[in-house]
């Protein structure tokens, strides 16, 4: 069994205190039964307080509900993802420690990267099954020093990929990244899992994005463009963050193995585990939205939409205004920026993003200005 991503948050407070059952609601039961859980956890585990110096929120889970989480039944836990490092790379350390010590697997996370990409490997009905687990690069990796989340790049992951499935009768990606709240892949994205696909993989779940995306087969692979949220609270009237899907591996006196998924829903207490009828109508949905995946014009035209929609937000970010500065844009639909940035600006800014050796430059100079602003 695969649950996506998982954090303890405010709300869930009294329903970790209280275990499993309150928890996982009709789940916990599976879960217990299941060979092997794995989830994404999508923070360390730690009773420090050492926020690093980043953008967007800290997450962090105290040892009380890691050790719920344990107790649940969850055999694995992911540690490739965007959190990981929210506390440093101790708590990071910390993280994988607790988890061993409660005699679970902690992957995808290391305090070097050889440590980091060590795939986690079990047994199924007679087959050898691995796991890798890799993540896009945010505030994920320790800036001085090897360590931190597993981190994608082709250039490396794709042959390790390949040399991996030498290894094994069964090969399942778990790749953190993609964009938040979007059910269709980018072409990037779409791109990256099929090259995963053509390299071994036989299921590639992508998480991160907070919602369920569509799926498509390439070459023999199953690939889910979004699994959605396992336990992360519950959201008044954010119907796709409320819900996640329930990936189940299975296989009967060695034959191949099958995939299968199933509706998970939060509730202002936990998550329960939703019923065939409900299951059925919602896999139908998918199934429709996911029948274009095969037109890269769709795949095209859906992406620069959504992009549209995001860029009154992301361009200010881009050039560094602040918050202010960011709401007017949004609220003027971009006018700020069109009358701020000349034509000739933004395309020094597309030219410094788009191109490795101008991005590569950019990238490590903003790195050392982070370095000396923290410290390190």
């Amino acid at each position: 069994m695969i649950l996506g991503d998982v954090c303890p948050t405010s709300d869930y407070t009294a329903a970790f205190q209280e275990g499993a059952s309150a928890l996982f609601g009709t789940l916990a039961k599976d879960i217990a039964e299941a060979k092997v859980t794995i989830c994404n956890l999508e923070c360390p585990i730690t009773d420090r307080l050492s926020p690093v110096l980043k953008t967007g929120p800290h997450l962090r889970a105290n040892t009380a509900q890691g050790t719920a989480l344990t107790a649940a039944g969850i055999d694995a836990f992911s540690l490739a993802n965007n959190h990981i490092l929210d506390h440093g790379k101790s708590a990071m350390l910390e993280t994988i420690d607790f988890l061993r010590g409660c005699g679970k697997a902690a992957f995808g996370a290391g305090e070097t990267d050889e440590a980091a990409g060590k795939p986690f490997r079990f047994s199924l009905c007679g087959k050898n099954i691995s796991v890798l687990s890799f993540a896009e690069q945010e505030f994920n990796r320790c800036i001085t020093s090897q360590g931190g989340a597993n981190l994608f790049d082709p250039y490396l992951s794709i042959p390790f990929i390949c040399r991996e499935k030498k290894k094994c009768d069964y090969l399942i990606v778990l790749y953190h990244g993609g964009i938040e709240y979007y059910r269709y892949p980018s072409p990037l994205l779409q791109k990256k899992c099929r090259a995963m696909a053509e390299a071994g993989a036989n299921l590639v779940l992508c998480q991160h994005s907070h919602c369920i995306g569509t799926w498509e087969k390439y070459c023999g692979a199953t690939l889910l463009y979004g699994q959605g949220n396992a336990l992360f609270g519950f959201r008044a009237g954010d119907a796709s963050w409320n819900e996640g899907l329930c990936v189940e591996l299975c296989s009967e006196d060695g034959g191949n193995i099958e995939v299968s998924m199933r509706l998970i829903q939060a509730h202002t207490e936990g998550i329960t585990l939703c019923d065939a009828e409900q299951t059925k109508k919602r896999l139908g949905q998918i199934q429709a939205d996911s029948e274009k995946l095969s037109s890269a014009e769709f795949i095209q035209n859906e992406w620069a939409k959504f992009c549209a929609k995001r860029s009154a937000m992301y361009l200010p970010m881009l050039f560094g205004w602040g918050r202010i500065g960011n709401k007017m844009n949004r609220l003027l639909k971009n006018r700020l920026i069109r009358i701020a940035r000349s034509s000739k600006k933004c395309r020094i800014s597309l030219n410094l993003l788009r191109c490795d050796a101008h991005r590569e430059v950019v990238q490590t100079s903003l790195h050392t200005q982070i370095q000396r602003k923290s410290g390190e």
